[in-house]
C-alpha cells in the first residue's frame, strides 16, 4: 500500500535475512547483521541504519541522520549483495506481490533493484493489477491473466458451496458480481 513505505522492500530484505515475524530485537539484529556481514565485511558501517530500517535499532548504536535519497541507495546496493549471495548458494525465485501499490520509493528501488539482479539462477516475479506504474512494467514480460471462464467459476463455487440446487440464487450473484475474478468469487463467498 502506498500509505506504508517500502513495505515491498522490507518484505524483500527480510526473507533473505531470514527474518521472521515475532523475531526479538536482538534476534533480529543477529540475524541481519550475521547476513549483511558476511555477504561483505563492509556493511559493518551500514547496520544501524539498516537495524533502524527493520525497527530493531540498537540502543547501543543509533543510526547516523541519512541524506534524503541515501536509504533507497543503500537498500539497492545490500539487496544486490544479499540476493548475488543467496544464488551462490542455488537457484532462487523472488516474488514481489502488488506492485501496483508500491509507494514511490519502493518503486525506485525495486526499478533499479530488477537491472542489476543476477541474470543467471534467478526468476525475478512481481504481479500487478491494471494501472502499475509505467517504470514497474518497463522491460517486464507481461503475462495477462483473462477472467475465468463461466464453466470454471461453476466449479469453484461448487467447491466452495457445494452443488445443492437451493444455491442458485446466490451463486448467480456471486458469478454477477465477481466478473470472474477468483480471489472475489471467494471473498463474496466468504461474506455471503
Amino acid at each position: 500500500r502506498t500509505d506504508l513505505p517500502l513495505v515491498p522492500v522490507r518484505e524483500l530484505l527480510a526473507g533473505l535475512v531470514g527474518l521472521r515475524e515475532g523475531d526479538e530485537p536482538l534476534e533480529a539484529r543477529r540475524k541481519i547483521a550475521g547476513a549483511l556481514l558476511l555477504a561483505d565485511p563492509q556493511l559493518q558501517s551500514d547496520l544501524p541504519g539498516i537495524f533502524g530500517f527493520f525497527g530493531v535499532a540498537d540502543p547501543d548504536r543509533p543510526a547516523p541522520t541519512a541524506e534524503p535519497g541515501s536509504l533507497e541507495q543503500q537498500l539497492v546496493r545490500i539487496a544486490e549483495l544479499l540476493l548475488r549471495a543467496s544464488v551462490e548458494r542455488g537457484p532462487m525465485i523472488v516474488l514481489i506481490e502488488d506492485v501496483h501499490w508500491c509507494d514511490a520509493p519502493s518503486e525506485a528501488v525495486l526499478v533499479r533493484l530488477r537491472s542489476r539482479v543476477p541474470e543467471r539462477a534467478l526468476l525475478w516475479l512481481e504481479n500487478a493489477r491494471p494501472g502499475a506504474s509505467d517504470a514497474l512494467l518497463r522491460g517486464a514480460q507481461l503475462l495477462a491473466l483473462a477472467p475465468l471462464g463461466p464453466e470454471a467459476v461453476e466449479a469453484l463455487l461448487d467447491d466452495l458451496l457445494g452443488s445443492d440446487a437451493t444455491l442458485a440464487a446466490i451463486k448467480r450473484a456471486i458469478r454477477a458480481r465477481a466478473a470472474g475474478n477468483p480471489f472475489f468469487v471467494e471473498e463474496l463467498v466468504l461474506a455471503a
